[in-house]
């Protein structure tokens, strides 16, 4: 008895360290480089900045991170053009909160942090929202990223981000 109590114990721990799909895995591993997380002091970080400039645009602060893959079952023809993998990585978070030093859409710039926001206080049709995701897509010719504001519409034609993220220093926090 002692020994199935500690196997379902263990196992649930085994399942969740990522014996899962090849695939799934790849993808999880190229959505954790592509968000450039820093963790510093039990918070994790993030730093969007415009790709075209180089320009800070906002400074995030995430406690409490889960990464949930969702694979998206491919069409025949998807298959046929080469594609071997589709799907998405969603970002959660317990909370968060934003630092925008840079004027957005009419307003001033902020020159504190915003208030803390838990996305799983709000959900939609009773699904948790996430803080962000990225589309991922493996073709013979490699693997592609795309986030979630760029519209459904344009996943099949090659454009890259407006924004990147870079990796968050100590000196990059606001005091």
């Amino acid at each position: 008895m002692k020994r199935l109590f500690a196997l379902m114990t263990v196992l649930p721990l085994i399942v969740a360290a990522g014996c899962g799909n090849p695939m799934e895995n790849e993808a999880l591993r190229r959505a954790k480089d592509f968000y450039n997380l820093t963790r510093l002091s039990g918070s994790y970080y993030l730093c969007e900045i415009t790709q075209a400039t180089g320009a800070s645009k906002t400074l995030y602060e995430l406690r409490n991170i889960q990464f949930v893959v969702s694979p998206r079952t491919l069409s025949e023809a998807e298959k046929l053009n080469g594609i071997e993998w589709q799907g998405w990585v969603h970002l959660y978070a317990d909370a968060f909160r934003s630092y925008c030093p840079e004027p957005e859409l009419r307003s001033k710039p902020n020159t504190t942090w915003s208030a803390w926001f838990s996305p799983k206080d709000h959900s939609v049709l009773g699904i948790p929202m996430y803080v962000d995701a990225v589309m991922l897509t493996k073709a013979k010719d490699g693997w592609e990223i795309r986030p979630a504001s760029q519209s459904p519409e344009s996943m099949h034609t090659p454009r890259s981000p407006d924004f990147i993220y870079k990796r968050v220093a100590p000196s990059d926090l606001p005091r």
